[in-house]
């Protein structure tokens, strides 16, 4: 499941049980929809720890060819270190956003961060 809200120029996406393909279709329009209306964007990307996710088959369908990349300023991952590195690994080559890490327990620090 994935839920996805908006607060001025941060948009915030929180995925529980793993993401499908209709997950991430809905995660790439709301993320190109959001960086073509901010030109100065951040994006709070918080993803549970999941057993039994098709998150090897997700993984390799995920592409961040979204436009406006370079209105994204800052990106606050919140997760395991698995999801960081798969999301960092597809992010970087297209972003030169200011990408922090933050375990599941500190997803409050998170906020705070990419609230400031």
């Amino acid at each position: 499941m994935l839920a996805i809200y908006k607060k001025d120029k941060i948009l915030y996406t929180l995925a529980e049980n793993g993401m499908d393909q209709g997950d991430v279709a809905m995660l790439l329009k709301a993320v190109s929809e959001h960086l073509e209306k901010h030109k100065s964007a951040a994006w709070y990307i918080e993803v549970s720890e999941v057993k039994n996710t098709r998150h090897h088959i997700i993984k390799n369908e995920m592409q961040f060819k979204i436009p406006k990349q370079d209105h994204l300023k800052k990106v606050a991952l919140v997760g395991s270190i698995e999801w960081q590195e798969e999301f960092t690994k597809n992010l970087l080559p297209f972003s030169e956003a200011h990408i922090k890490y933050f375990h599941s327990e500190d997803k409050e620090l998170a906020k705070s961060w990419i609230e400031k």
